[in-house]
């Protein structure tokens, strides 16, 4: 049953980290005694923050009907100390950040569209908000909430936060589990994957139709992550794989990825029925609702017609 947190019975709650020098917040009742708390950020930029993203987002949990809009008295104490304070009080479990369609420039009021076709999924709010900073291409030493979050947990801020926490980057880009996974590092460029093979049932074979064999679009937001993935992970050549396993010589498994990876997040966050068919059918429903020509969208899916 939805929950209008303005509206919320309040508890005087004794922040646990003094930043902002506030002491305590009154917080919603609800909030005070949920098990699980997914923050579900839009990423975006911020003029003041820098970014508003999973740590950013909490700072909804402070009512405006006790602090009035836009919530002065947090500003005056500092967004970044009110920020880490509150999240220091009600950590958040699990993080889904939308960044399919992100905010650039001087958001939120002035900002432009970024089509990034990222979703974050994490249960690290530092990592997964370091891992936005680096997509929305912001200098992370400007962003000071996590800064003082990532010195504190020795994270150093780059790309290759995928150690720190467990963050799956569901860009689909309407492919076939069995075609991701059967690329080859000479087969991508930034543009485009080339699909002229497939792992099926653990075997290397052709494509499920000849509309199959094709060569799929890459967002700018996914060619610029596999080009710092290229160089990040052991090369094998043109004909290595794009995904090896720790053997170099075969693919990942996609099944053993998404069973250990992917699927015990999915659990957490109450997405269960998410599985890799459920991305690419998505992603052609983002395509109907951007009216996009439905033969571009049948030959992105490889599919004779949509």
């Amino acid at each position: 049953m939805p929950v209008d947190l303005n509206r919320d019975d309040l508890v005087k709650t004794r922040l646990k980290a003094n930043f902002s020098g506030l002491g305590h917040l009154w917080l919603p009742q609800t909030v005070l005694a949920s098990d699980f708390i997914v923050s579900m950020p839009k990423v975006k930029t911020h003029h003041w923050t820098g970014v508003t993203l999973s740590m950013k987002n909490m700072f909804g949990i402070v009512p405006g009907s006790r602090y009035g809009w836009p919530k002065n008295v947090l500003h005056w104490a500092g967004i970044h100390e009110t920020v880490l304070d509150i999240c220091a009080t009600i950590r958040p479990h699990f993080v889904i950040a939308d960044a399919i369609v992100a905010m650039g420039g001087d958001g939120p009021l002035k900002g432009q569209a970024c089509q990034l076709d990222t979703v974050v999924l994490s249960d690290d709010p530092v990592a997964a908000d370091s891992l936005c900073i680096d997509l929305l291409k912001v200098d992370p030493n400007r962003i000071a909430h996590t800064l003082r979050c990532a010195s504190a947990m020795m994270i150093q801020i780059k790309p290759a936060l995928a150690q720190k926490s467990s963050v799956f980057r569901a860009r689909r880009q309407g492919m076939r589990p069995g075609e991701i996974f059967a690329l080859r590092r000479g087969r991508v460029t930034t543009t485009n994957a080339d699909v002229y093979e497939r792992v099926n049932r653990g075997d290397l074979d052709t494509p499920k139709t000849t509309k199959s064999v094709r060569l799929a679009a890459l967002s700018s937001g996914l060619a610029r992550d596999l080009e710092d993935w290229l160089k990040a992970s052991p090369d094998g050549g043109p004909d290595g794989w794009l995904f090896p396993s720790e053997k170099l010589s075969t693919p990942v498994r996609k099944d053993g990825v998404w069973r250990r990876k992917v699927r015990p997040k999915l659990i957490e966050a109450g997405l269960d029925w998410v599985n890799f068919q459920v991305l690419r059918r998505t992603h052609s429903s983002i395509m109907r609702e951007e009216k996009v020509d439905p033969k571009v969208v049948a030959d992105q899916l490889g599919h004779l017609s949509m």
